[in-house]
């Protein structure tokens, strides 16, 4: 006869790359205090157990305790290979398990997605953007800090990273234009003998913003950074971006 296995999971994650949004497969180190974690065959890594919740993971028929969110679990991720930088996070379990609430953010059916930012040795395109920070304070490297990159003609959040041990930060812009043409005028002008050509814009002007946790920590938690990074900002630089192009920025602060 076969045994039927009942369980409750916590949560599941998904590691994706910050800049391209697409998942990561290669191994990452996910480890919390008090949970036993796994990763699936699909890549997603799955809180199986949480300490002081054993009843909870064992059967779906245990009643609704812990409640929805009550707990909070601090997770450390490592990179291996050293292609994304570590960092933490926050979670705050168990998740909502009931399906009919599955379109709800803080629904177990939908995984939570981890952004893992890349370190400045990793390997990029041609065809990015990219803009490498350097950090000083009276000499010493910045570490921890929350850079992005901003375009000045919307103000619209074009990318962004955190700074390293050695106070450096790569930041990758994948979807700058090659060339851009500016509107020109439908109705067409009787004393204009020639035609206007239409202005080719091929370079992008932003703005790097650099904010700072108080006291600055290793590891950061990049999501905690990024909703206090208008309050926290020490510092701004105006520079341009073009397709296939590394800028190099240096804060000192």
């Amino acid at each position: 006869m076969a045994e039927a296995i009942n369980r409750r999971v916590f949560a599941a994650l998904q590691m994706v790359d910050a800049a391209t949004g697409q998942m990561i497969f290669s191994p990452i180190q996910l480890q919390g205090e008090g949970a036993n974690i796994f990763r699936n065959k699909s890549g997603f890594f799955v809180i199986k157990e949480l300490h002081g919740a054993s009843e909870y993971s064992a059967s779906f028929e245990t009643p609704a305790a812990p409640p929805v969110g009550s707990m909070e679990l601090t997770l450390s991720c490592q990179d291996p290979k050293r292609k994304y930088l570590e960092r933490t996070l926050s979670l705050s379990l168990p998740r909502d398990a009931n399906p009919a609430n599955s379109d709800n953010a803080d629904s177990l059916f939908n995984p939570l997605v981890v952004e893992l930012y890349r370190d400045v040795h990793a390997k990029t395109l041609v065809n990015w953007s990219l803009v490498r920070v350097v950090a000083t304070d009276s000499g010493e490297p910045v570490v921890g800090a929350f850079i992005q990159v901003v375009r000045l003609s919307d103000d619209q959040l074009i990318g962004r990273s955190i700074s390293n041990q050695q106070g450096e930060a790569l930041v990758i812009i994948p979807g700058i234009p090659i060339t851009e043409f500016s509107e020109g005028d439908d109705e067409e002008d009787e004393d204009d003998s020639e035609e206007e050509e239409a202005v080719v814009i091929q370079d992008i002007n932003v703005r790097v913003e650099l904010s700072l946790a108080d006291p600055p920590q290793w590891p950061v938690n990049p999501d905690v950074l990024q909703s206090n990074h208008a309050a926290n900002i020490e510092q701004t630089i105006n520079t341009s971006l073009r397709t296939g192009r590394t800028e190099i920025v240096r804060f000192a602060l």
